[in-house]
């Protein structure tokens, strides 16, 4: 994911990348526990379970997870309530393997920054059931609108998106100055 290096390099932390290109939130509940998978684009990951499993057995468990998922199930007109349930098994195995979890809500799309087209209703009910599910975790989950974020920069669109839902270098830059404030806060409070 484009915005982990310079996220990493701002918080002065390791960040580690664990995405999976194509993923719909479903299929990356299908293969939590999956060792090695091939992404869409032919890259080798492995599943959020066995990953924190991995680094758990290692002595260096995580601390704090960003998940942003969801695009790819807006973009296959999944059910929103689908793709919460899913967001939702994600964040819980985190919970369970010790982490706090963060949820970057899902960004529009370039026509809706450039108000050309509406919010899609589907990533606006994703978004606050995120928000909905971050207020009820008792501290366990932070919720990042991060779709708001974006929204309100001033950013012309053919600087901010590469193409018609995935940012440009310069986006995800900008992605990871935009969430480095709300990110350092909660790390700190711990």
């Amino acid at each position: 994911t484009p915005y982990t290096r310079p996220l990493a390099s701002r918080l002065g932390v390791a960040v580690d990348t664990v995405g999976l290109c194509g993923y719909t939130t479903q299929d990356m509940v299908r293969e939590l526990n999956c060792s090695v998978i091939t992404d869409k684009c032919g890259v080798a990951g492995s599943g959020l379970a066995h990953c924190l499993r991995h680094a758990q057995s290692e002595g260096a468990p995580y601390t704090d997870i960003l998940l942003l998922a969801g695009t790819n199930d807006i973009s296959l007109h999944k059910d929103a309530n689908e793709v919460l349930k899913s967001l939702q098994q994600l964040h819980t195995c985190g919970h369970t393997h010790g982490a706090r979890t963060v949820a970057l809500s899902i960004p529009g799309t370039r026509k809706e920054h450039e108000q050309e087209a509406p919010p899609d209703p589907t990533r606006v009910l994703i978004n606050r059931g995120l928000q909905q599910q971050a207020g009820e975790s008792q501290g366990q989950m932070l919720f990042i609108d991060l779709a708001q974020l974006l929204a309100t920069s001033d950013i012309d669109g053919d600087d901010l998106y590469a193409d018609s839902r995935h940012l440009t270098p310069f986006g995800y830059e900008l992605m990871a100055q935009l969430i480095e404030s709300p990110l350092r806060q909660w790390m700190e409070r711990g």
